[in-house]
């Protein structure tokens, strides 16, 4: 009698610390295969950013020929926020700008829910130093990404268009 309770015991000792090794081996490779996708999903996350901003590079450049042109022929102000409001229908844009060469405000459109855009220190050393500049930006709508594209404004001074690129989705 004494033996059987013994063996009992003992079984239900060893199926308990099979249970708890099987447990906490379940844990480890949950841990581990959520580590791995999360260092995934950083890098992915940030090869979109990369690539968003290749394509924005891209759209920016081509908007500035695009405004350079309109503005060689004389284009207004009304015809060029015109033209802004067509370009605001692409997915995930905020915001595009013309600015003059004093960084004033020539054209602007906004998507709705964004954030209207100043002319602020990006756009202010991208006409100083005739080059494109990009940065990552905070606001209530989310993170936003910018770039500010020089071209060669009549009398050969130097504007700008900044296109501001929601990244919401990312």
């Amino acid at each position: 009698m004494h033996g059987h309770w013994m063996r009992a015991v003992g079984n239900r000792l060893r199926r308990n610390l099979t249970t708890r090794l099987i447990l906490l081996l379940a844990l480890a490779l949950l841990v581990i295969t959520g580590f791995n996708d999360y260092t995934r999903l950083v890098r992915e996350r940030e090869q979109l950013v990369k690539q968003t901003r290749e394509d924005e590079r891209v759209f920016a450049e081509t908007l500035a020929l695009a405004v350079r042109y309109n503005l060689r022929r004389g284009r207004t102000s009304d015809e060029l926020e015109g033209l802004l409001e067509e370009i605001v229908a692409r997915p995930g844009l905020a915001a595009v700008v013309i600015y003059d060469p004093d960084a004033g405000v020539v054209a602007r459109t906004v998507a709705p829910g964004a954030e209207a855009p100043t002319p602020d220190d990006l756009v202010r050393r991208s006409l100083n130093q005739r080059e494109a500049v990009s940065s990552l930006a905070d606001s209530a709508s989310g993170r936003i990404l910018r770039y500010v594209q020089p071209f060669r404004w009549p009398g050969g001074r130097t504007g700008a268009i900044e296109v501001q690129q929601t990244l919401r989705e990312m």
